[in-house]
């Protein structure tokens, strides 16, 4: 029973060469990066060789390429870029924009004459405790959605 070939031949040392030159590597520079003898890099560089399927991903780990390009199939270079790392519960930016427009509604709200719902002793509140007290909401919002997150999230979304 034949089976089938996952590397093309003729395209892996072509590959190979266009990514050792992208990246300022020698014969000598690679093998030491992934612990080959320098002549068995050679041969892959050549042709003459075939590399197991470990070393590959080996290869394309250390560039940061898609090893199903190395190999020769038509697929992007380059592996996408996946989104950082983040807990389910952390604030996103569309959390940060929901709590800002909630913010303001609720400083709106706040009215600024003397029968306002923020007079303090019948007085109007000025600037500063203005700004310390949307500082503050702003904080107790953030801290709130993060709380709601981590309690509310279904386990099947949790990572």
């Amino acid at each position: 029973m034949e089976q089938k070939q996952l590397l093309n031949k003729e395209i892996f040392p072509i590959r190979l060469k266009e990514i050792m030159l992208e990246n300022n590597q020698t014969i000598y520079t690679l093998s030491q990066r992934i612990n080959l003898s320098a002549a068995t890099v050679s041969r892959y560089c050549s042709g003459k060789m075939a590399p197991k399927l470990t070393t590959i991903e080996v290869i394309a780990k250390q560039f940061g390429i898609n090893p199903a390009w190395l190999m020769g199939y038509d697929v992007d270079k380059l592996i996408e870029k996946k989104q950082p790392d983040r807990k389910y519960y952390q604030i996103t930016e569309k959390d940060k924009k929901d709590i800002a427009k909630q913010l303001e509604k609720m400083l709106d709200g706040l009215g600024d004459d003397k029968n306002g719902f923020a007079a303090f002793d019948g007085e109007p509140l000025d600037e500063a405790t203005k700004m310390v007290l949307k500082d503050s909401l702003e904080r107790s919002m953030l801290l709130a959605r993060e709380i709601a997150k981590k309690k509310f999230t279904p386990k099947k979304y949790r990572n």
